[in-house]
Order: structure tokens, then C-alpha cells, then sequence
């Protein structure tokens, strides 16, 4: 199977952890959402740190239908009242509240015209009434849940998703005029920002094309053979130390070189890998990936705090996966994997994009939009089945499902621990969970003393495991249980 062709589990969806009964495929259940992912486990014990780290940003973790693992510390007690995050957001005209969230009510298909009215399977919402996709004829093209004219709309330019520059225009199918402001280490060449750090036919510089048989690593041209490993940025079909490994376009700025492999002994794996400093890391989030296989990555610390000491470069998070990892298997020894925190690292990653990926920071993946900060603070309830039937985000980041209900979700954020240990929204409640050799780590519970600290219909409960309520760990906002059907008052 090709690498060009690898995709994340459901698209752009993102998963989390794992529980005993979860699905088969790699015991894993998968919540959807644009640019979203799956809950976390919760086990009411902090995690075991096992010596090695499991399975994402990402983007990213596996959704086992199960609440994400509590660490059992207390919360931060900051000598201040907690921060009341859940109140809606204040939307500017023409969109409106709807749900606890700003909408477009002429357009949106769960809300057309007002926010009660949901428009039916095989329509699509405009000017605030619900029409047959057969309407949308061309020059239109239904993108997502939407009718667009792709010969004038900047986000859907000729195709859906193809997001026009910085000032640009789209005319005809095509984006014209403006001049995209390109962030480093990114170059405007022609009419496209170009990583001319990584570039082979603009390599350092526009136009300046690196010879056959080598590559453009630092904006310099070097040999294929030393250049590439593991882990590092590639732009020709194989890569490696010596051609062994193929070139992934799909979720980072320019490339990610890297290959299938099987998990074994040390040597076993950087035979597969290319050489000392590689590693084969298991269950990556991936839904096309063959079975029982992984993929090779650099193999690093997460105690390091540069590239020369054993850390990933930026853009890349150390972690093994721990969020897809069955809950009956072990981690896995880490690796560096694409997570972007700014929008150079997503230059390039959509095919003949004219214009720039932005990076979703809550998430650690490229997408054409950036986060939308009208949507729902991280912690505040959500409902997965809406966000996988309508597929509307409804979260800054994702809506993670947290218990056996379908309907009971949080929101939440990915956060690379190697660049902040503070979760986005109110750091001083809700902490980051991740076993201690990994750095790919989930922002969903939000610490409470008392139900009306938590949004409705959530309420302030323990951790429960094995039967037995844990009171000795910090309560958090969650879901009424058959043994807490009240909270705490």
C-alpha cells in the first residue's frame, strides 16, 4: 500500500483510547468529527507508566467509548474562584446562538433558518431554507453540508477545500491577484508559499533546484543517501539512508518520510527502519494501515528538550501512540510524530493547495480552516452522535465520548507536552493526562468541588473503578452515574 495514499482513521477524524470492549480493529471505536477525534479512557487510576509509550496529534488518539485516564492529582487550588468558561458566545450578525453555539442559519444544515429547523438527509441549507442537493447544479458543488460556487468562493476554489491565499481572489475556478503573506520558513514562489527549506526545486530559494538524486533538507541540496531519515522532512518518493522508506504527503509541510514496518527486537526494527537512531512504532492512527503493522519513526525522549539531545524537531511530538494502544498491551518505545503548532508546518500538505493549510493547535493537525474560537471551551458537554451525523463541529477542538452513551461527550484539546504543559482553556482546572514517557497528551476533564461549577448536563462526580467511587482523586465535571445519580450538590 502506498503511503500517498495513508489517511487517518475516518479522513480527518482523530481517536482516543482504549478499553476492554472496545471494537475490533485494533480495539478501537472511532467517534467522528471535522477535524476531531474519539474519547479517552478513563480508568480512575493515573496511568501506568510502562517504560515505553503507546499509540497521536496529529491528531492525534483513538476513541474507545471510554472516559480518558484520571491521574488522580488534586487541582491546582489557585486561591480563586474557578473560571466559568461554558457561557455562549457572543455571535456577530448574521450568525446566532444556537445550541450553546454561533451558527449560520443560512447555511447550516442542522439550523437552516432558525435553530430549530434541521434540513433532511440529501439537502443542503440556503438563504436559510432547506434545498435538494439536485439543485445544486454548476457552476455549485456541494462541499461538506454546503452548496458553493467554486468559481467565486476563496475557501472552495475550483474544488472543495482548496483555500485561496492571503488577498487573493477567486475568479473562474482560480485564485488570482494578492500576495500571500507566507510564514517562515516558507517563500512566495510564483504564486505559492514554498518550504525552501525542504524544497528540492526550490531549495534555499526560489527556483533554485537541487540535483538528481539528492534532496533539500535546511535549504541546502545533500545526498539522499545521508540526508533523510526516519522522521525527516522529504520531498522525492523514497527516502531513507538508503531509499528504504517512502515519502508521506498527507499531514505535514512538504513531507514525512517513513514506512511500514513490524514491531520486534531493537535491530529488527532498525533493519526495517534505517539504522541506529530509528524505530517501529505500533498502532498509529491510521484506518488503512495493514494489520498488525506500524510505522517507522525517529526514535526520541520525551525528557529532551532539543533535536541534538534526543527531542523531535519542531512541528513533531514524541509519543507511542499510548492513546491507540489496547488497553491489554503494552506502549510502545516512542518516536517523532507530526503535530504542527503553527501554520508553516502545514505549507504543502493538501495537493497543488495554492494556498495555505492552517494548523488546528487544539487538535496538532493541518485543515483548511484554523481553530474557531466561537465553538465550546474545552471540558463543556457535547454530543458525539449529533457531530457524527451532521458532521458540524461543535467543539474548539473534539468532541470526545466518554462513557457506553453515545451521547455524552466533552470537549477537548491535544497538547504537545514538549512545547506547553498547560492545557488551552483554564490551565488551572483542567489538566493535561498522559503517561509519564510520552508527550502526546488529552485537555478534556475540568476539576470541580460542586455541580453548579460544571455545565449542564453535566455534573461534578468522582472517578469510579472497579465498582467503587474514587474519592481519593479529584472530582471532576462528567456524567451522572448509577452511583452518583446526583453529584455533588
Amino acid at each position: 500500500m502506498s503511503l500517498r495514499g495513508m489517511t487517518f482513521l475516518a479522513g480527518a477524524t482523530l481517536a482516543l483510547l482504549c478499553i476492554p470492549a472496545c471494537g475490533a480493529r485494533g480495539n478501537t471505536t472511532i467517534i467522528t468529527e471535522t477535524d476531531s477525534g474519539a474519547p479517552p479512557v478513563d480508568t480512575g487510576a493515573p496511568p501506568v507508566d510502562t517504560g515505553s509509550p503507546p499509540v497521536d496529534t496529529g491528531s492525534p488518539p483513538v476513541d474507545t467509548g471510554s472516559p480518558p485516564v484520571d491521574t488522580g492529582s488534586p487541582p491546582v487550588d489557585t486561591g480563586a474562584p474557578p473560571v466559568d468558561t461554558g457561557s455562549p458566545p457572543v455571535c456577530a450578525s448574521p450568525r446566532m446562538v444556537c445550541d450553546g453555539v454561533c451558527v449560520d442559519v443560512r447555511t447550516d444544515i442542522a439550523h437552516c433558518g432558525s435553530c430549530s429547523r434541521a434540513c433532511a438527509t440529501g439537502q443542503f441549507c440556503s438563504a436559510g431554507a432547506c434545498r435538494s442537493t439536485s439543485e445544486c447544479t454548476a457552476p455549485r458543488m456541494t462541499c461538506g453540508s454546503s452548496c458553493i460556487d467554486i468559481t467565486t468562493d476563496v475557501f472552495n476554489c475550483g474544488a472543495c477545500s482548496r483555500r485561496c491565499g492571503d488577498g487573493q481572489t477567486c475568479e473562474g475556478s482560480r485564485c488570482v491577484g494578492g500576495t500571500p503573506t507566507c510564514p517562515a520558513p516558507t517563500m512566495l514562489c510564483g504564486a505559492r508559499c514554498i518550504n525552501v527549506s525542504s524544497d528540492p526545486a526550490n531549495c534555499g530559494a526560489c527556483g533554485r533546484a537541487c540535483a538528481s538524486g539528492t534532496t533539500c533538507s535546511s535549504g541546502s541540496c545533500m545526498a539522499l543517501a545521508t540526508s533523510v531519515a526516519a522522521s525527516g522532512p522529504c520531498v522525492s518518493e523514497t527516502c531513507g539512508p538508503t531509499g528504504e522508506l517512502q515519502c508521506a504527503r498527507a499531514y505535514t509541510s512538504g513531507g514525512f518520510c517513513t514506512a511500514f514496518c513490524s514491531t520486534g527486537t531493537t535491530a529488527t526494527e532498525q533493519g526495517q527502519c534505517g539504522g541506529p537512531g530509528s524505530t517501529c512504532v505500533a498502532h498509529p492512527p491510521f484506518a488503512d494501515i495493514p494489520e498488525g503493522q506500524g510505522l517507522c519513526l525517529r526514535a526520541c525522549n520525551p525528557a529532551a528538550t532539543s533535536e541534538a539531545t534526543g527531542g523531535c524537531r519542531s512541528g513533531q511530538v514524541c509519543t507511542g501512540f499510548w492513546a491507540y494502544t489496547p488497553a491489554t498491551g503494552a506502549q510502545d518505545s516512542p518516536g517523532c510524530f507530526p503535530h504542527c503548532e503553527t501554520d508553516a508546518h502545514c505549507v504543502g500538505v493538501a495537493t497543488s493547495d495554492a494556498g495555505l493549510m492552517r494548523c488546528n493547535i487544539r487538535t496538532g493537525r493541518c485543515s483548511p480552516t484554523a481553530v474557531d474560537l466561537s465553538l465550546r471551551f474545552d471540558g463543556d458537554p457535547c454530543d458525539p452522535s449529533t457531530v457524527m451525523a451532521t458532521g458540524r463541529p461543535v467543539c474548539r477542538g473534539v468532541c470526545f465520548r466518554v462513557d457506553n452513551d453515545p451521547t455524552h461527550g466533552l470537549c477537548g484539546s491535544y497538547l504537545n507536552l514538549g512545547v506547553s504543559t498547560n492545557c488551552p482553556d483554564n490551565a488551572a482546572l483542567i489538566r493535561p493526562v498522559a503517561p509519564s514517557n510520552d508527550n502526546a497528551a488529552i485537555c478534556v476533564f475540568k476539576n470541580c468541588a460542586h455541580n453548579n461549577e460544571c455545565a449542564s448536563p453535566t455534573l461534578c462526580v468522582y472517578p469510579e473503578s472497579g465498582g467503587m467511587i474514587r474519592t481519593d482523586v479529584a472530582s471532576r465535571c462528567a456524567y451522572a452515574t448509577a452511583m452518583q445519580p446526583s453529584g455533588i450538590p
